[in-house]
């Protein structure tokens, strides 16, 4: 994903059409809603995830794409909406700060 994203983004930058991806994880959803599967992804969660330990809400994923849809300097970036270990990375680091900042500029004073 993350080879995609910044060929294409290389690629079409001279165009100025930015790529951005996003790679969600377990999203509370009507196919997740399935006793079963929650509790077995649940208790993976539990065992193998960073901080959150949860599963991710749609609006959150909601307002990642907001915020990169929003954001005219963000260009090859990939967010990872979830908390395994590829989010300590440096880029998604910078991005962490950047939508941190975006959120509190919509929410206001």
């Amino acid at each position: 994903m993350l080879g995609i994203t910044n060929a294409a983004a290389d690629f079409l930058a001279p165009s100025g059409i930015r790529v951005n991806s996003i790679a969600p994880a377990l999203v509370v959803s009507p196919m997740m809603d399935n006793g079963a599967r929650t509790k077995y992804f649940a208790e993976e969660l539990e065992v193998q995830s960073m901080f959150p330990r949860r599963f991710t809400q749609p609006t959150e994923l909601a307002e990642a794409i907001l915020f990169l849809l929003e954001q005219p300097m963000m260009n090859a970036f990939h967010v990872s909406e979830d908390s395994k270990e590829q989010a300590d990375t440096v880029a998604q680091g910078r991005c962490g700060m950047a939508h941190d900042l975006w959120l509190d500029q919509r929410r206001g004073p």
